[in-house]
């Protein structure tokens, strides 16, 4: 609380002190050149600007202020502060680069009981299904009994019709011609006896011919033949979803595409950061683990695992939060006792609450300019932000550049349809239907994934946020002031915490501190600030052409009931470590995937190591294993000339572990052997075809390989510094949010895109 209250009280005393851009970008350069080991940051000698003067700043140029106890800076970094993100609380920065690799920004998933999401295993729970489950379309076993079609084709179409695993719905069918009816009645026979979900029949044709036809039972009250009912419990298969370099929807349109199922049956907590590796659950509806399993023998950097079957799906915000486990690279321009220091800032003091930048979009179009359309039932423009042009920042959809160039320069929906490279995503939806309806764009949009409409209208409300936060902020500082809203311990009918007033009272009690103070994201449902804060929100909105006062709409989901966000947040259960190193191909972080195959290594070598000891002399095994009773550690000299240690831990590293030593090694959960086509899953290669994990294996010792406790995979002389940082947010924070806080740049992707440039020039 004297923290705040002390930055309160030195922000309104520098709040007029501010540097030039250019004053700054000359900072900066400096700081390139000299790595300075003053622990304090000095505050510029470049006069005092007037209120207006600094308010211009900061509304107009793209700037943003820093409050601390020392200086009272201004930084030019555009892309935030075009979103609202102008207001920092760390004094110590440095310099670094994030997510130089995807791998190294890891989110691992935290369910509404405080569990941590793990991958840990890849078999099929099949055998495990309820017996409530609904086994559609499972054969049954057939004494002598042969399928009377010879065409393969048609018999595996029939098949996965059978399973509901082809494309037709249930109200299709399939017919072919059969003339001969001692086949017909033996494939009524045969088929009315295998599958238990189908019917069929016999339509007569022109010219005496005869079509024969099957088709899904329909359901009867009474009739025990019926096709069940799938409102049964266990119809739900989650699974853990491990990704790297993938967006969540793609991944899930993707799954959808190979199981050749709808993507409204999948259902999930939260999407996950694209340029990470993320580990989070997923739902499908009517859908066998065995199937899923399977999916892992073709997928690129998408494993599936964890399966249980559930009587529920998964609703969005089902999470408590997120643990992030993050790498920042090239760390320059300070001290390690300032990085200490700024770690242990961010730890004690949080950071700004702000939506990040990739709440936003990567380029082109904002998604808050979308949701702005929608909510205006603009739903023209929405169509066209969302097909138009990316821009170069735009790494996301840079793929699909000349179908939307078609579409933003003629407006040609099936040329554009034509050109897209993938047809199931965004783009594709939407295209699909403006070719046949071309003016139908309610229509278009209603074709996209609920969950991807409402991110567009919830990112407006995160840019008003944004904003109102960074104004709340520059006006009143970092102390509850009469006005401002905290949460109570009632609850709606929904079971969200309701809002009320600070009064005067509240305020001389200092009861509330500026961690207390939440803001509302515009909606129908909520209470607002009762100072000026409320009255720039509305003026906010009124620019836009919308009323703060009406979110309802006639689209129910364009409708917007609000939330409540607090200012600050501190993360919890952080932890930091400064490592080296000198390739940077090579990932400093190890993820689920690593640790299975890592456990399957083992397991190899340890059969593999038992049975050449086994090939040995009677007389040396004895010897040895003498040895071992004995508490002494011995070392074996197997085939490969590696030695081996077995026995006591004498200080040495110990290879081969007896099962005690193994149950203490194993880490969270106990890890099962994943199967060999996994394997094949993998991060990025590099320049000489090599996987990351394969990079890593060839630089490693048998040591290495075993030692599951390490905590650093760099080098302790390495040329280039790291930072690893672990820590858990509450959902819907960003952790880019918390790093700005410690670097001197931006979190965008230009901005980081030009620090990898500088990187690549000093390397060379």
């Amino acid at each position: 609380k004297s923290f705040f209250h002390f930055q309160s009280k030195v922000f309104k005393n520098n709040i007029t002190k501010v540097m030039s851009t250019q004053a700054m970008k000359h900072k900066i350069e400096e700081e390139n050149e000299v790595q300075t080991g003053n622990d304090e940051n000095k505050t510029p000698n470049n006069g005092e600007q007037e209120p207006s003067a600094k308010k211009a700043k900061l509304e107009n140029e793209g700037t943003k202020q820093i409050n601390t106890a020392e200086s009272s800076v201004v930084e030019n970094i555009e892309a935030e502060s075009k979103v609202g993100m102008k207001m920092l609380i760390n004094k110590y920065r440095f310099q670094g680069i994030i997510k130089q690799r995807f791998s190294d920004f890891m989110v691992r998933e935290i369910d509404l009981d405080g569990n941590k999401t793990f991958l840990t295993d890849t078999n099929h729970v099949d055998d495990q299904k309820p017996a409530t489950e609904s086994n559609k379309g499972e054969p049954k076993e057939m004494k002598d009994t042969t399928c009377p079609i010879d065409d393969v084709t048609l018999v595996k179409r029939i098949d996965d019709f059978a399973k509901n695993e082809s494309e037709e719905t249930l109200d299709d069918r399939i017919t072919f011609l059969n003339n001969d009816k001692e086949n017909r009645k033996a494939c009524h026979m045969y088929f009315k006896t295998k599958y238990q979900n189908l019917e069929t029949d016999v339509i007569n044709k022109e010219n005496d011919t005869r079509e024969f036809v099957i088709y899904y039972k329909k359901s009867k009250k009474g009739d025990p033949r019926a096709r069940k009912n799938r409102n049964t419990e266990g119809q739900f298969c989650h699974f853990v979803l491990h990704k790297q370099n993938k967006d969540t929807m793609d991944t899930i349109n993707l799954l959808s595409k190979k199981l050749r199922i709808t993507s409204k049956l999948f259902s999930y907590a939260g999407t996950k950061d694209r340029r990470a590796t993320t580990i989070q659950r997923v739902a499908v509806k009517q859908c066998r683990s065995k199937r899923l399993k399977e999916l892992n023998k073709i997928l690129i950097n998408i494993v599936l695992g964890n399966f249980q079957y559930k009587s529920e799906p998964l609703k969005l915000g089902d999470l408590s939060g997120n643990e992030f486990t993050l790498i920042i690279r090239d760390v320059t321009n300070a001290t390690e006792n300032q990085i200490m220091d700024a770690c242990r800032s961010l730890q004690e003091n949080g950071f700004v609450n702000y939506f990040g930048l990739q709440r936003f979009g990567t380029g082109g179009a904002g998604t808050h300019e979308i949701g702005r359309a929608l909510l205006k039932d603009d739903f023209e423009k929405a169509c066209n932000l969302i097909l138009a042009e990316p821009s170069e920042n735009d790494n996301d959809r840079s793929k699909e550049r000349n179908a939307l160039k078609i579409y933003s320069n003629n407006k040609d929906p099936q040329k554009a349809f034509q050109a897209l490279r993938n047809r199931n995503g965004i783009e594709g939806k939407l295209l699909s239907c403006l070719k046949n309806s071309p003016k139908d764009f309610l229509g278009a949009l209603g074709r996209l994934p609920r969950n991807t409409r409402l991110l567009y209208l919830h990112s407006y409300q995160s840019f008003i946020w944004n904003n109102a936060v960074s104004y709340r902020l520059e006006k009143f500082g970092f102390k509850p002031v009469v006005g401002d809203l905290v949460l109570t311990s009632e609850t709606d009918e929904e079971g969200h915490k309701k809002a009320r007033l600070l009064t005067e009272d509240d305020i001389a009690s200092n009861t509330f501190t500026i961690e207390d103070i939440v803001l509302p994201m515009p909606g129908y449902d909520v209470i607002y600030p009762n100072n000026s804060c409320y009255d720039y929100m509305k003026s906010l909105m009124e620019k836009d052409g919308l009323d703060i006062t009406n979110m309802r709409r006639a689209q129910k989901d364009n409708s917007l009931s609000g939330a409540y966000r607090t200012f600050l947040v501190k993360p919890k259960n952080m932890t930091w470590e400064l490592m080296r190193y000198d390739d940077f191909t090579i990932s400093l972080i190890e993820n689920d995937v690593d640790k299975m195959k890592k456990s399957e290594e083992e397991e190899k070598t340890k059969t593999k190591n038992e049975n050449e000891c086994k090939k040995e002399s009677g007389e040396e095994i004895g010897e040895n294993m003498k040895a071992k009773s004995s508490g002494d550690s011995e070392t074996i000299k197997i085939g490969s000339g590696v030695d081996f240690a077995v026995g006591a831990d004498d200080g040495n590293k110990i290879i081969i572990s007896d099962d005690e030593n193994e149950a203490k090694n194993s880490t969270e959960t106990k890890i099962t052997e994943i199967e060999s086509s996994v394997n094949s899953v993998n991060s990025e290669p590099d320049k000489s075809g090599k996987s990351e994990s394969a990079m890593e294996t060839d630089s490693k010792t048998e040591a290495d390989i075993n030692d599951k406790d390490s905590k650093t995979l760099g080098v302790s002389d390495g040329k280039y510094l790291a930072l690893k940082l672990i820590f858990q947010l509450p959902s819907s924070c960003y952790a880019t949010t918390a790093l700005r806080e410690l670097l001197t740049s931006d979190s965008s992707f230009k901005a980081q895109q030009q620090l990898n440039a500088n990187f690549n020039k000093k390397k060379m």
